[in-house]
């Protein structure tokens, strides 16, 4: 929503937004200076009545699966255009479980507008009432991170180092699966001799402990905390300075997400994907991550189930086409949602000009 929010603060320089509701954990730069947020009022009509005549809006768009109907009959009642932003019948939403709802077509009548996620939802909404011109199927909405950042100079020094090399970063790594990750590398390094494993520890402070193992499974280490460079001949890398996440995804084609073969953490695959980097992880549970589930039902990640799963997913996507072209998915889903958000902003500006583009 805050996305949505910058595109429309650059269709409306005097907008000014009121947010209530949930936690706000940044507001873009694009969101004009006049926030104000405020806790969300009680769904009843006494308390809807005096939040809209203290904060008189010009227009109200809901979020998430709640259809407040005291809100929605106030707004009808006083002319107050209305929106559903991201607006899906998934499974466990609560739209869903309304689905027997007398009142939900009545409830679906009242927005202007209902900006759906998918094209099913669209026909889920007109089959409960909702009238087919007041839905755009918009995708969801979804924010571009802001990029990690790196020192461009040592990028552009390393990446000349490198040169052609291929590189394979396990991220965020956990010493639960070093055996893992050196039993991949070893069989890829067969295929592709020059390549190079680039290991960050999920625990920076234990890059000693990691370059032990990988030395003594007969690789040859170098330690970037030892101001050591990953030259032609070392063969794994210790990354273990910290906070350089963002100077390793740009420099390794392939990354493995730490922590998710054995369960103990999922590392943000987002930012690895905005980067360029074909994303590798263990297996999901239904409740895991959203952003990696999402990139996962999608096909833009390689999810593997074991040790030698992890394997095979490493020799296969050393081929760089396939590499690039996971990697490509994942780029055009992350800027999808970039997208939905500008279209729903464009919507909402309408409204806002009294049905004027």
């Amino acid at each position: 929503m805050l996305e949505m929010l910058g595109h429309l603060g650059d269709r409306i320089p005097e907008l000014a937004v009121l947010v209530t509701g949930g936690r706000l954990v940044q507001i873009p730069e694009t969101v004009p200076d006049c926030v104000l947020r405020l806790p969300k009022p009680y769904d009843l009509p006494q308390s809807v009545d005096r939040f809209l005549d203290e904060q008189r809006p010009d227009a109200v768009v809901l979020t998430g699966s709640d259809l407040f109907p005291s809100a929605i009959a106030a707004c009808k009642q006083r002319g107050i255009p209305l929106a559903l932003a991201n607006a899906s019948f998934r499974e466990r939403s609560r739209i869903g479980e309304r689905l027997l709802d007398f009142r939900l077509g009545a409830r679906l009548r009242a927005f202007d507008r209902i900006f759906a996620v998918a094209e099913e939802d669209a026909e889920q909404f007109v089959r409960k009432g909702a009238p087919r011109e007041s839905i755009d199927v918009v995708g969801s909405l979804e924010a571009m991170p802001p990029a990690l950042p790196c020192d461009e100079g040592e990028r552009a020094y390393l990446g000349r180092l490198l040169s052609t090399r291929p590189v394979l970063l396990a991220t965020a790594l956990p010493e639960a699966e070093y055996t893992a990750v050196e039993s991949a590398f070893r069989a890829a390094n067969r295929q592709s001799h020059r390549l190079l494993l680039v290991v960050a520890p999920a625990d920076p402070a234990k890059g000693a402990e990691a370059e032990e193992f990988f030395e003594n499974a007969g690789w040859v280490t170098a330690r970037r905390e030892n101001a050591e460079e990953p030259g032609p001949n070392v063969q794994v890398y210790i990354a273990d300075a910290a906070e350089e996440e963002g100077l390793w995804y740009r420099l390794a084609p392939l990354t493995y997400l730490g922590g998710t073969l054995t369960g103990q953490t999922f590392p943000d695959p987002v930012q690895p994907a905005a980067l360029g980097s074909a994303v590798i992880h263990g297996a999901i549970a239904a409740n895991g991550p959203p952003q990696l589930l999402r990139l996962a039902a999608e096909g833009a990640t390689r999810p593997v189930a074991d040790a030698a799963d992890l394997t095979e997913a490493v020799a296969d996507l050393l081929a760089p086409d396939r590499a690039a072209a996971l990697a490509g998915r994942a780029w055009d889903i992350i800027s999808r949602g970039v997208e939905s958000a500008e279209r729903a902003a464009a919507a909402v500006a309408v409204l806002l000009n009294g049905g004027r583009p």
